[in-house]
């Protein structure tokens, strides 16, 4: 499931599209949810019309997208504070990989540390 929303948020740009969002002309992408579409996503990414139905609905849930009763699904503006928690989980994996490495190698923790200083203030 997360490598189509990886997918669909990367690498196929003809999911997307602009419709006028507003009395001002604002434009908003959105994404295209027809049956037919869904259809041809699935035959294109060889997976089932349900897997994509449900990358949609996680989509939808995790806050990617908004989906407008009979205006289709829009793409949501980034929600900042969600993208910086998932950046601090990626971050603390690679730190851990560096702790086990320091540890197995006999490194000193201040010798560790003031590596990630100078890379953290580059």
């Amino acid at each position: 499931m997360r490598k189509l929303a990886e997918l669909l948020s990367h690498d196929l740009g003809y999911i997307w599209g602009e419709k006028e969002g507003g009395p001002n002309g604002d434009k908003k992408v959105f994404l295209n949810t027809g049956k037919a579409f869904l259809r041809a996503l699935a035959k294109d990414l060889h997976i089932s019309v349900i897997t994509v139905q449900r990358a949609y609905e996680d989509l939808t849930r995790d806050g990617f997208i908004e989906t407008v009763s009979g205006k289709g699904c829009f793409v949501a503006p980034q929600n900042k504070e969600w993208i910086q928690e998932e950046q601090l989980r990626i971050a603390e994996g690679f730190l851990e990989k560096a702790a086990q490495i320091g540890r197995a190698h006999g490194i000193a923790y201040e010798r560790m540390a003031n590596i990630l200083k100078l890379f953290f203030e580059e």
